[in-house]
């Protein structure tokens, strides 16, 4: 067998586990997921690769939580959904398009 090229010492100090996503849609054992800024990752991922994420109680990441769950649990079908999805979109290039002007480009194809 080859040898690893990372020491176990090396491995040890490595991330176990990624930064946390939302599942938007679900296969049977599959999910589709977003990051935490809305962007759709390619792909689906297996049910045994997912863990469940706590938010720790009064951080920032807690309250958006809270209000996603808060939103979703008021809606009924896939169509909402996306819509809902669509809202947190815009609110997201809203806040962006606040923070910082000249930074964002409109891609969006409407002419």
């Amino acid at each position: 067998s080859k040898p690893c090229a990372l020491s176990s010492t090396e491995k040890k100090l490595l991330p176990k586990w990624s930064i946390p996503r939302r599942v938007v849609a679900r296969n049977v054992n599959s999910y589709t997921l977003v990051t935490l800024d809305n962007t759709i990752l390619a792909g689906s991922y297996s049910t045994r690769r997912l863990r469940r994420f706590w938010p720790r109680g009064g951080t920032k990441l807690a309250v958006e939580q809270a209000e996603v769950e808060e939103r979703e649990a008021t809606l009924v079908n896939p169509k909402q959904l996306e819509d809902a999805m669509q809202v947190e979109e815009e609110r997201t290039k809203a806040k962006l398009t606040e923070s910082d002007n000249d930074d964002w480009e409109d891609v969006s194809d409407d002419e």
